[in-house]
Parts: C-alpha cells; sequence; structure tokens
C-alpha cells in the first residue's frame, strides 16, 4: 500500500493519508478472519486512491478476508463490495450486489441517496413501453410490472440512452 518509504519515520513525521494506509496495512498484516473498515480511504489522496482501492481488493480477494466496509463514498462501496447495503434513517433499505443497487434502486430514497441520474414521469402504454411528454416512446425491459396507463417513476441514467441517427430527438449536453 505505498509504506516504504514510511519505515523509518516517527507517527508526526507522516501526514493522515499515509496513517491512514498504515493502519490499514496493520490490520491486513494479521490475517484476520472478518476486517471491519469505517471509511478506509477516507484520508487517502484522490491520486493515490484508486490504486489503493485496486490494491486493498486484491489483497482482500487474494487472502480471503470476509470484509464490512462502512463507507458514504457509493463509487468506493460500489468498487470494493461484492454486496452493498444502504442505511438509511437507520434502517437497511436495500441489500444487493452493486450493479443492482445501482441499475436497479428499489426505492425513490435509494435513487436520491446516489444522486445518480433522474426520474421521469411516464405512463405505461405496453408491457415494454412507456411515454413521455419530452421523450416519446421509451422501449425496454423494465423491473417493475405495472398497469398500461398508470404513470410511473422512470429512472435515467446516462449510460441508459443510446445514440441513433434516425431519432428526431434532440439533446444538449450541459457537463
Amino acid at each position: 500500500l505505498n509504506i516504504g518509504n514510511l519505515l523509518n519515520k516517527y507517527p508526526h513525521q507522516i501526514s493522515s493519508g499515509e496513517a491512514q494506509r498504515v493502519s490499514l496495512t496493520r490490520s491486513l498484516v494479521s490475517n484476520p478472519d472478518l476486517l471491519l473498515l469505517d471509511e478506509p480511504l477516507s484520508n487517502i489522496d484522490e491520486n493515490f486512491k484508486e490504486e489503493i482501492q485496486v490494491k486493498l481488493k486484491q489483497i482482500l480477494k487474494q487472502y480471503k478476508i470476509t470484509t464490512i466496509v462502512v463507507t458514504h463514498d457509493s463509487n468506493e462501496a460500489f468498487y470494493l463490495g461484492d454486496k452493498c447495503g444502504i442505511i438509511l434513517d437507520g434502517k437497511l433499505k436495500q441489500f444487493d450486489e452493486p450493479y443492482n443497487v445501482y441499475h436497479s434502486p428499489n426505492s425513490v430514497s435509494i435513487v436520491n441517496f446516489l444522486n445518480r441520474g433522474v426520474l421521469i414521469p411516464a405512463k405505461v402504454t405496453g408491457q415494454y413501453t412507456l411515454e413521455n411528454n419530452d421523450l416519446g416512446l421509451i422501449r425496454g425491459n423494465f423491473t417493475n410490472n405495472h398497469k398500461i396507463g398508470s404513470v410511473v417513476k422512470l429512472l435515467i441514467q446516462p449510460e441508459d440512452l443510446e445514440h441513433d441517427d434516425k431519432s428526431n430527438l434532440q439533446l444538449d449536453i450541459v457537463d
């Protein structure tokens, strides 16, 4: 975890991010049966964070260390976790594989917490079709079956959109 250069330094001579990496290393050295990590990458420099995440995941997999990670960083949770649980208002709202939590959140509160994508109103027009006033007809496989004619909230995430040269839909890229 890039701590070799810290071996001859005293605690007061290292940064909080370096101290975090040393602490993480100390907890891994004993090869525990269960490892509890609370915000393990919170003080790590952003330049190092991705590299440390990759190494940490490799170590946890290689040594088969069951780990519970508590973090407010959903990207970190999704990357490190085989399963993710989202706790809101003291209650476990969703527990599933990271892909499913991200792509099929089970409630509006999860969508709002993750802050990824937008919810748009749509009218159910068929088993695989919805209609929105601005977007027109939307086709796809939907996670819930709703009665034809009902109005639902459809989660649109950037990676859900596909370019079609034949479409009359015009969009402006703002960010």
